[in-house]
């Protein structure tokens, strides 16, 4: 597969990485560690689930999200990390694919804007460079909404620099309460208040931090009550 897309592109960048790893086959132990780089990096894709996942006709047409109203759900294990590769993989392609699509665009924006909706974002599978990521696709319509528990979390799994980029990238923030320490002195600082007043958020309360606006106190929305009043309350949506 490799050599026919060498001979089909010569002039490529891949094919000049390649050809250039084929050089050190000569040096045995370094191309021993050259093997076992690539099936380490490989090894996540080698079984007859992803072969019928990777083999299909019909795959997942990412352009679409940015060009129609489509809802695209992705359900991840929270506990088994064997297949975080595959879904950094896809994160990644979503992502790429659409901002190549917005970049073919005269104004440089999808049609249809996209928002990322990422539920317990800091067990999930990391994203490679997403506090890069989340910086640039603001530009072309692309949103990202992170649901976290604490900061400590997130910057356990970016660390705190690559932390701090993201949680500065994001236009809305909004805290419904929590026990941990280093989040609540993060937001005491920004409300310019005393930790104890973010100790003291009664349960049906909520701060929500906004760009170009001043922090504020907002009241919970109940569950389902947005639903009951758009359908009435007899369960049909108007």
């Amino acid at each position: 597969f490799f050599d026919r897309a060498v001979e089909e592109n010569p002039s490529s960048a891949f094919a000049g990485a390649y050809n250039q790893i084929k050089g050190l086959k000569a040096a045995d132990k370094t191309w021993a560690c050259v093997i076992d780089f690539a099936c380490t990096a490989l090894d996540v894709l080698d079984s007859k689930e992803m072969e019928l996942i990777f083999s299909k006709k019909k795959s997942l047409d990412f352009e679409r999200l940015g060009e129609e109203k489509t809802v695209l759900f992705i359900n991840i294990s929270d506990m088994d990390r064997c297949y975080d590769g595959i879904v950094n993989l896809l994160y990644r392609q979503a992502m790429n694919t659409l901002v190549e699509l917005a970049d073919r665009n005269p104004d440089g924006r999808l049609r249809m804007p996209v928002r990322f909706i990422f539920d317990d974002f800091a067990c999930g599978a990391p994203i490679d460079n997403f506090d890069n990521i989340i910086s640039v696709v603001r530009s072309r319509d692309i949103s990202c909404s992170l649901i976290i528990q604490s900061l400590t979390q997130l910057n356990t799994v970016y660390g705190e620099n690559r932390a701090t980029t993201i949680i500065n990238a994001c236009d809305h923030m909004l805290y419904l309460n929590g026990n941990d320490d280093n989040t609540k002195d993060f937001l005491a600082y920004r409300l310019n208040k005393p930790r104890h007043i973010v100790d003291r958020l009664p349960n049906d309360k909520a701060y929500l931090f906004e760009a170009g606006r001043p922090p504020r106190l907002i009241n919970k929305v109940k569950p389902y009550e947005l639903y009951n009043r758009l359908s009435g309350g007899d369960g049909i949506v108007k």
